[in-house]
């Protein structure tokens, strides 16, 4: 019988995630939606259906009730219901030595979303996974 319980989470990540909107609002703001979905499409070059792509960029721009979490946050969740945090796409999913350490490297996404989908023209949404385990 399993003691152990599991649980692995996919959320927008907050610094990953803030420049990425700010910027594709930015383009909306100034040269139209048609430009940034323009731009959207540029950056996804695997999108081949441009409804696909419409109805993605729409979901990836104005979702209607979209959040970002940190790393920090998420784990104050896992805390308060007995998980401990095993491994992160924050790091990797390496092995970690504290998650002040983890706490600080997130807040470099927030340099790694601009420069991947405002300079390198590479899509990057900004989002984090974690797998964390609860003992039973």
């Amino acid at each position: 019988m399993l003691k152990d319980k599991y649980i692995h989470v996919g959320l927008y990540n907050y610094y990953g995630r803030k420049p990425f909107l700010e910027g594709f609002k930015k383009i909306v703001r100034e040269k139209g939606e048609g430009a940034a979905l323009d731009y959207f499409l540029r950056i996804n070059p695997q999108i081949k259906d441009k409804i696909h792509g419409l109805f993605w960029f729409r979901d990836q721009i104005f979702h209607p009730h979209e959040t970002q979490h940190t790393l920090q946050e998420i784990c104050g969740w896992l805390e308060a219901t007995g998980f401990d945090l095993l491994s992160t796409s924050i790091n990797q999913f390496k092995p970690y030595n504290s998650l002040e350490d983890l706490f600080v490297l997130e807040k470099s996404f927030e340099d790694l979303s601009y420069q991947r989908n405002f300079v390198e023209k590479k899509f990057y949404p900004g989002f984090t996974t974690i797998l964390a385990r609860k003992v039973s």
